[in-house]
């Protein structure tokens, strides 16, 4: 028997130390593994960062050329713009300069005018009065005289400064000029 057990605790012994040889080199293997896999996976990681690092900075750098030449279009157009306005506003000043000049003729014009007709109508006034009393005294002479009887005038009305034909036949003057109702 104790052979036998020695031969138990031979075999238990070598199966311990294979299970253990087994376990540490399985251990061995797997921290290999994970040693790679993290190698790997530590690569990739740089690998990315780097990526994004690369594609971070040329997107900065398109952003800055993007905003240097905004920045030189929005100057550009605010020259433009500013010099454009100057023009107006100095083409304004000139316009209202001209419109002040216009409107002061145009004062002076209207004042003339004024002027003009207020002595036009004294002297048509006074032209009207003294033709009003002359035309009473030639109304009071006057006679008034009846026309033929050939159709074209009316011979029951009286007509005022009617005149007879210079030329019994007609002539050179027509019948009907001059002829008036009063």
């Amino acid at each position: 028997m104790t052979e036998k057990s020695e031969e138990i605790a031979r075999l238990i012994n070598d199966a311990s130390l294979n299970a253990t040889a087994a376990v540490t080199r399985t251990l061995g293997q797997m921290q290999e593994g994970a040693q790679g896999v993290t190698e790997a996976a530590k690569s990739s990681i740089v690998r990315t960062l780097e990526e994004l690092q690369r594609a971070t900075k040329d997107a900065i750098e398109e952003s800055k050329q993007t905003t240097v030449a905004t920045v030189a279009e929005m100057m550009e157009t605010h020259t433009m713009l500013r010099s454009d306005s100057t023009a107006l506003f100095e083409r304004l000043r000139e316009a209202n300069i001209l419109l002040q000049e216009v409107l002061s003729g145009a004062h002076e014009n209207m004042s003339s005018i004024e002027h003009t007709m207020a002595t036009r109508v004294s002297e048509f006034v006074a032209a009207m009065t003294d033709l009003s009393s002359k035309s009473g005294t030639a109304a009071a002479t006057t006679v008034g005289a009846t026309p033929p009887n050939d159709g074209f005038f009316d011979p029951t009305a009286t007509y005022l400064g009617g005149v007879a034909p210079a030329s019994a036949g007609g002539g050179n003057i027509p019948r009907y000029s001059g002829w008036t109702t009063p």
